[in-house]
């Protein structure tokens, strides 16, 4: 039977917005014939499986489709009552998705899109494409079957999952004007254009094709692909910034971002092809501003591009455009001096990409890239470890890194394949190659430090093991604070969270009695403020100042010190409790010094932190990290939002599901970042799905009485928000340690 994951409720909401009124119901049915025939039996199945089909007479049997439009006039007077706020007419649909991408922290048309298919699947409704978010928004009218069931899709999908924070109907979107006779929009002139530089011609057809595969792959259904130009030795895309002022940086964030990824993609992908040659080499350059100001630019780049083979270059304004939107790459020191267009235009090389934060490259899904099953595993290792290994079957990963081992691409991104599958001992021999090159190499020593991270994990029931572990990376930390350029907070990240992973290794065996005489109280508060100053120390190096993950750790660390500071005793079920609203003292007080809070505008504080929020749910593109964004996404909404109310709670346990759905779509023999322990470890999927379904259960448990009541907009009391706390519940949790493989009946696609 068809069904949501949403609560009753909730899927009453959203037939309510998909249909305001039987009258809508009727319209649908008879003018939509394209699309309602197929839908109408399973709308009147899922309306009467949730109960909301009511016979007016129960000796004789129902008929369904008119239970259902009554219950539609039931529910239209009860939002009659309510007085729908209307869409501002000067907002129009693209100002309305400004507004979802805020609220929801879907953040793309293609997400959305996405979304939306999901429902028209369930509903038997015809699936939409991306594409009819630009029509919609170029020429607004409801004037096609087509166009109409997208919108009701969409009014279906926010009743399920955003009621709360967009209050919109069908109806409200019909009376929007109409647009039908409106100019077509002006095109862009700016934005970042993505330039491919081959040093041979015989590369070009190849380079294309996988520039072509690297836009589906990435989901970025929005560029089109036939504006891909080759001229040469060169292959150009444009992509435009997002609307408003010229030069304003921050509307370069997405379109640099993209570029970006797609350049990552690009060099790795030709690092690890059959068709490389040591004497053939790719050089990308992106440049951001004016697209009629880079025309001639792009041969005297291209000389430009020589000089570092398989590396990326972007000028002054498009660094300044990936700085303002805290791109997670790391830029060399100074520019290059190179004079464009008889200016000087300053040209920074990309050293590298943060492993977090970029999808891995599909080629290291391949079984003969990376073993994929145990009895492969012991033969990889003997080819990575030894020099003598001529018997030993060949790897893909391993001549790669030997042909290029003072590349950073390609090393970070195998350090990033074997860390995901929880082979850390083989992840840090791979990144002992490119330090023997860069020992200075900040990402590098990072990773390492991350590896040590979760040794030191692994090993917490053997102390003496686990200190080896947490002290090397500690040590790892002081090189790089003396020898490498800091200016992100990733770095700092990753030490907090050796001293995080101290203190709760510590505290669990404080409360068990098991702790070495030595070890007291102190250590583990000791070890907790010293967590917190890196995470201090990594909003200062974030570029903005405010970096989303280092302030939400930082409220998580602090409020945790604080917890354990006042009550140190071991709690009755295991599970911490905050009794005493630390968490939301915490964050109120750091809202209070970013300048969010304004006395006479209760507003204010959320429309400067929701687009945080949504950009921390959306910032990484790596599969395996999205699951644990979002869930800490459910976590800051529910933990640290100064207000709470029934649909906020109804939301995070939205984010909680997507959150499931994300794992889900991971491969089998690819870890998640972990939601349970100290955090940021690797979890298998049963693993993480455990840990959601334990916060499902505690929220649903906790708010019982609210969720069962029919007002959204009730604020849950002062009192009531004491206790639990999602970044506590999964907090004795230790994810497996063993490395992940193909299971014996999955296909290796």
């Amino acid at each position: 039977m068809p069904h949501f994951d949403q609560s009753t409720e909730n899927v009453r909401e959203a037939f309510s917005r998909a249909f305001p009124s039987p009258k809508d119901f009727r319209n649908f049915k008879e003018n939509d014939l394209k699309v309602s025939p197929g839908a109408l039996a399973k709308i009147l199945e899922i309306a009467d499986s949730q109960g909301f089909l009511v016979s007016d007479y129960p000796d004789i049997p129902m008929n369904k489709e008119a239970a259902f439009q009554r219950f539609l006039a039931r529910e239209g007077a009860e939002r009659d009552r309510r007085q729908v706020e209307p869409i501002p007419s000067d907002l129009g649909f693209a100002g309305f998705l400004r507004i979802l991408w805020d609220h929801t922290g879907v953040g793309s048309a293609s997400a959305l899109v996405e979304s939306l298919n999901e429902v028209a699947k369930r509903l038997g409704m015809a699936p939409v494409q991306e594409s009819m978010v630009s029509r919609l928004k170029a020429h607004f009218s409801l004037n096609t079957p087509k166009k109409r069931n997208f919108i009701r899709l969409l009014c279906f999908w926010i009743g399920l999952r955003a009621a709360q924070a967009l209050p919109w109907d069908y109806n409200t979107f019909s009376a929007l004007p109409l647009d039908e006779t409106a100019p077509a929009p002006v095109p862009e002139t700016e934005g970042v254009r993505l330039s491919l530089i081959a040093s041979d011609k015989r590369m070009m057809d190849w380079l294309h094709k996988e520039l072509l595969e690297s836009l589906k792959y990435l989901r970025f259904h929005h560029l089109d692909p036939r504006k891909a130009v080759r001229f040469e030795r060169i292959i150009s895309m444009d992509i435009p910034k997002s609307p408003g002022p010229s030069r304003e940086p921050r509307l370069f964030g997405k379109a640099v971002t993209e570029a970006l990824s797609l350049s990552h993609q690009a060099t790795v992908r030709w690092l690890l092809s059959d068709y490389h040659e040591p004497d053939v080499r790719l050089g990308v350059l992106i440049c951001a501003g004016n697209f009629d100001a880079m025309e001639t630019s792009v041969k005297l780049l291209s000389a430009a591009s020589s000089f570092v083979g398989a590396g990326i270059l972007v000028n002054d304004f498009g660094r300044l455009c990936a700085r303002m939107a805290e791109v997670k790459v790391v830029f060399s020191q100074g520019p290059m001096g190179l004079n464009l267009q008889d200016e000087a235009d300053p040209l920074w090389e990309v050293k590298g990409f943060w492993p977090s934060f970029f999808k891995l490259v599909p080629q290291l899904h391949e079984p003969d890239v990376i073993p994929g099953k145990k009895e492969q595993f012991q033969a990889f290792q003997e080819a990575l470890y030894t020099a003598d290994h001529a018997n030993a079957p060949s790897f893909r990963v391993l001549t790669a890194i030997k042909r290029y081992p003072q590349n950073s691409f390609v090393i970070l991104e195998v350090f990033k394949a074997l860390f995901l599958r929880r082979m850390f001992q083989e992840a840090n021999e791979v990144l002992s190659t490119l330090l023997a090159v860069e020992p200075a190499n900040i990402i590098a020593r990072s990773m390492r430090i991350s590896s040590c991270f979760f040794l030191g994990m692994k090993h917490a029931s053997k102390t003496a093991v686990s200190d080896l572990y947490f002290d090397r990376a500690l040590q790892e930390a002081r090189y790089v604070e003396e020898h490498c350029f800091i200016d992100d907070e990733e770095f700092y990240g990753k030490v907090g969270r050796i001293h995080l992973a101290r203190a709760l290794r510590d505290l669990s065996s404080l409360w068990e009695g098991k702790g070495r005489e030595r070890v007291c109280l102190e250590d583990v508060l000791d070890s907790l403020k010293k967590c917190l100053a890196c995470y201090e120390k990594g909003v200062v190096a974030s570029p903005t100042g405010k970096g989303a993950q280092s302030i939400f750790w930082m409220i998580h660390v602090k409020s945790l010190l604080e917890i354990v500071e006042k009550n140190p005793a071991p709690p009755p079920d295991g599970v911490l409790m905050d009794e005493q609203g630390i968490y939301l003292q915490n964050a109120w007080d750091l809202f209070v010094f970013h300048g969010w809070v304004d006395p006479e505008d209760g507003r204010f504080l959320m429309h400067r932190v929701q687009p945080l929020v949504a950009s921390y749910g959306t910032a990484s593109q790596l599969a395996s990290i999205t699951p644990y964004s979002l869930y800490s996404v459910a976590a800051f909404l529910h933990d640290m939002a100064p207000v709470l109310s029934v649909g906020g709670v109804k939301l995070a346990l939205a984010y909680i599901n997507e959150a499931e759905k994300a794992a889900v779509r991971v491969p089998r023999f690819v870890g998640l970042y972990s939601i349970g322990g100290c955090l940021c470890l690797i979890q298998s999927l049963e693993e993480f799905l455990e840990c959601c379904g334990a916060s499902r259960q505690a929220i649903r448990k906790k708010y019982k009485d609210y969720l069962e009541g029919d007002r959204d907009d009730q604020v849950i009391s002062w009192k009531d928000r004491m206790g639990l706390r999602l970044c506590l519940i999964n907090l004795n949790r230790q994810p497996g340690s063993d490395a992940l493989f193909w299971e014996e009946d999955e296909e290796e696609e």
